[in-house]
């Protein structure tokens, strides 16, 4: 009898939950002939990508975008493109191993006055 009362109490597997990416929001303003970055850690060995969401007023402006490593207070770029804001698609997309990186903008002289803008980062898992 109390093995019937035990085989009904058995638990229930679990599936355990695969991490999530981290999509991490860089937003300021750029001047004329301007540039701009911000530093983030890498903790793992994967793919990071980055998109150029936003510049506003000057919307349809070419600007460069690009990852660079960061040694703590300076910025250094390893890979870039000239690149307009875009609604779907990364234009920056990379493996990256563990680390400290950048992501950065620069106008190329495209820029009519000063532009707010946001860059989307996404670090998979």
């Amino acid at each position: 009898m109390a093995v019937l009362a035990g085989a009904g109490c058995a638990p229930t597997p679990t599936t355990p939950s695969s991490p999530t990416a981290t999509t991490t929001a860089f937003a300021s303003r750029l001047s004329i002939g301007g540039a701009d970055w911000k530093s983030f850690n890498q903790t793992t060995t994967s793919l990071v990508t980055a998109r150029l969401a936003i510049v506003s007023p000057n919307g349809d402006a070419v600007v460069r975008i690009g990852f660079g490593t960061f040694d703590g207070t300076t910025c250094t770029s390893t890979m870039t493109v000239d690149t307009a804001a875009n609604d779907d698609t990364p234009q920056l997309s990379t493996l990256m191993s563990p680390g400290r990186y950048c992501v950065m903008i620069w106008d190329i002289g495209n820029l009519t006055g000063v532009n707010d803008f946001a860059i989307f980062l996404v670090q998979q898992p």
